[in-house]
């Protein structure tokens, strides 16, 4: 019976490399158990201290008589004794409810504090305990002994991640990596604004890194980006990359393993296949002599090739390389069914962000609305007067 293998969902701090992941764990688990404040290491919030317990008023406070032996009874003091009495055992019973109330608190505070113990016990190495977690410490502490041990710099581990964030804006090159680059940028960016990086927190400067970035492949996108999401109060680095992801979806699907592979091989690598799967099916065949098996002079004779016809290939290509400047999609503007819905069949439905960003541009974009025109103008007939030559 096969198992599967069960992933360990805590990370484990190991070395610098590990820190920022764990301690984002730490620091997602106490704030989920409300104990973030109090052992982060900028300005922590003290815990609350154990609440102590009210004590119960003695009847020998209030007993004013001259008999040596105590009272047992309230019944036994005075009136005045008596009415002094239940005002303290009032303000005793008022001070026990509000006692239960703060330990209730402290309680759940103090399995709080065990529990995230434990988490930084189980997930540190045991040579980083024996010499930044000391028993007794608290957890403030113990985060700051850690910090130090595994030489971790804020100043440095921010230069690394503008870096970081400066390598993943160089501009895509080709269609086939759009997934990889679009994924290094979202952790680059998102790494940058968690260290501080200035260009990854202003989200007017981000979003105009982002569109030289991929404005080269996609200047469509970038136009109408720069012309309308980008002037969007509540624009965000997670929806920007959201609509990006969607348009790479429709106009460029991402490609199977097999795709891939063919993608990427060269007309060379496949003949040499092809004539080592030949080669080897001759090698199959049962010749009884050397004579019978070799091939005669008329068929030793190799057919000329056809003459190729060059310029229907080079126009195939031209086509092929053609991009719509509506969709992006590989087929020429008059193909497009986004603009001339008559030519599509009945089966096809349009995609409605790209069937939304039509209508935008046929609206508010003057280069769009001019393209439009640009077709009729150019079958337009031309009339020749007398006077011309």
């Amino acid at each position: 019976m096969n198992t599967q293998p069960q992933h360990d969902a805590f990370v484990l701090l190991c070395d610098r490399q590990d820190w920022t992941t764990w301690i984002f764990q730490i620091q997602g688990r106490a704030a989920a158990h409300n104990i973030w404040d109090n052992i982060k290491l900028d300005c922590p919030v003290p815990f609350l201290e154990k609440p102590t317990r009210p004590i119960l008023p003695r009847l020998s406070r209030y007993y004013r008589g001259t008999s040596i032996q105590e009272p047992s009874n309230p019944s036994e003091l005075s009136p005045q004794d008596l009415e002094a009495y239940k005002e303290e055992m009032k303000r005793h019973k008022a001070l026990t409810e509000e006692y239960k109330l703060d330990y209730s608190e402290y309680k759940t505070q103090q399995k709080s504090i065990c529990h995230l113990t434990e988490l930084i016990q189980s997930t540190v190495l045991p040579h980083l305990q024996r010499t930044s977690c000391f028993p007794g410490r608290s957890l403030q502490e113990w985060i700051f002994n850690l910090k130090i041990s595994i030489g971790v710099d804020d100043l440095l581990e921010r230069e690394r991640a503008r870096d970081r964030y400066r390598d993943a804006l160089k501009p895509m090159r080709n269609y086939n990596t759009w997934e990889t680059w679009l994924a290094e940028y979202d952790q680059a960016s998102s790494r940058a604004a968690t260290q501080g990086v200035a260009d990854a927190l202003q989200i007017q400067v981000l979003m105009r890194d982002f569109i030289n970035a991929v404005s080269k492949l996609e200047p469509i996108w970038a136009a109408t980006f720069q012309n309308s999401g980008r002037l969007d109060p509540l624009m965000t680095r997670k929806e920007m990359i959201r609509l990006f992801r969607s348009h790479m979806n429709l106009c460029h699907p991402p490609m199977t393993g097999e795709q891939r592979a063919d993608a990427f091989a060269t007309p060379d690598d496949a003949s040499f296949l092809a004539d080592a799967e030949a080669a080897t099916q001759r090698s199959k065949r049962d010749a009884p002599s050397a004579m019978e098996s070799a091939p005669s002079a008329k068929r030793a004779k190799r057919k000329p090739a056809p003459p190729s016809n060059k310029r229907s290939s080079k126009n195939e290509t031209e086509n092929t390389k053609r991009k719509c400047p509506v969709c992006g999609c590989h087929h020429g503007f008059e193909d497009c069914w986004y603009i001339h819905d008559e030519k599509a069949p009945t089966w096809w439905r349009p995609a409605e962000a790209m069937h939304n960003l039509v209508a935008y541009r046929k609206q508010n974009d003057p280069e769009f609305q001019k393209m439009l025109r640009g077709p009729s103008d150019l079958f337009a007939p031309i009339v020749k007067r007398e006077n011309d030559p």
